[in-house]
């Protein structure tokens, strides 16, 4: 049996889709606490889990950077509290990463090999986890990601944004000097279960292939739904953040191509796959 925790958010989405005909288990914070950790070890001991699924935690960077507390109560005090009771239980534990681990001055792909060195308060609790999950579990993944699309009605992050903004007629400006890699939650998930069926363990980069600025994701985001509006690059600078400014974030899958497991398609796929399953579903907001 897999346990899931975060499974009702935009990469939870689609676990059940790409794990069908495994039993699983899906929590969100309603069903298991994971910053509590008595919680979490009764939760271990009814359900006996062999795999656990970890999702869960805090993703808003600019709330991680304004509030560290809750960070911490969450990546890492929670991450903790998972990889414990995946130790006491035998359990292997997938962890989902980023790549806001590294510093973002290296010119090229950052690849496992590189050091971490995050600057933000958000990367510092993933790194944090990674390294409590990687002490504590022997049977372990933990997968880094990017610039994640997907999700549908549950997604909050950049393409769906300037979709909407899109559906209005609004011009769209999108910071085209930081640097960084697309992952397509499904297809992030289908690249995790042939790691798991293959029985592989330890650090993985799992992104879309190809470097990209959000300025590239939102002019091709435009051609793909035949948008006419104006699409203009602007340097970060314009916009006023709490989070330590990163010139470069992208990551290459290095590991996965050196096995011959790369399950990741190029950025425009993933992009036009994406938009595709949107317009399926109705959800492009009245454009084409």
């Amino acid at each position: 049996m897999m346990l899931v925790t975060g499974a009702r958010g935009a990469v939870g989405s689609y676990v059940p889709g790409v794990f069908s005909g495994e039993e699983l288990v899906l929590t969100d914070a309603h069903d298991l606490d994971i910053t509590d950790a008595a919680a979490v070890r009764d939760a271990f001991r009814r359900l006996r889990p062999q795999r656990v699924l970890h999702l869960a935690g805090a993703t808003d960077v600019e709330r991680c950077e304004r509030e560290p507390g809750w960070t911490e109560r969450s990546n890492v005090a929670g991450t903790k509290n998972i990889a414990e009771a995946c130790r006491e239980a035998d359990a292997a534990l997938v962890l989902l990463s980023t790549g806001m681990v590294f510093d973002g001055r290296k010119e090229g792909l950052y690849v496992e090999s590189d050091a971490p060195a995050p600057p933000s308060v958000y990367g510092r609790s993933k790194l944090a986890g990674e390294e409590d999950v990687r002490r504590l579990v022997p049977r372990h993944l933990i997968v880094r990601a990017g610039w994640m699309i997907g999700g549908g009605v549950l997604d909050r992050k950049f393409v769906m944004k300037i979709l909407g903004r899109m559906a209005q007629g609004q011009p769209i400006q999108a910071v085209s000097d930081q640097w960084g890699t697309l992952t397509h939650a499904r297809q992030l998930l289908d690249q995790i279960r042939a790691l798991l069926d293959r029985g592989h363990t330890g650090l993985f980069h799992a992104v879309n292939r190809g470097a990209v600025t959000r300025f590239d994701v939102a002019r091709e985001t435009a051609r793909l739904v035949a948008s006419a509006v104006p699409v203009s690059p602007i340097p970060a600078a314009t916009f006023p953040t709490a989070v330590p400014r990163v010139r470069n974030e992208a990551l290459r899958n290095l590991r996965l191509e050196k096995l011959g497991l790369e399950r990741m398609t190029g950025w425009k796929d993933a992009l036009a796959e994406y938009i595709g399953e949107l317009r399926d579903h109705g959800l492009l907001n009245g454009l084409p």
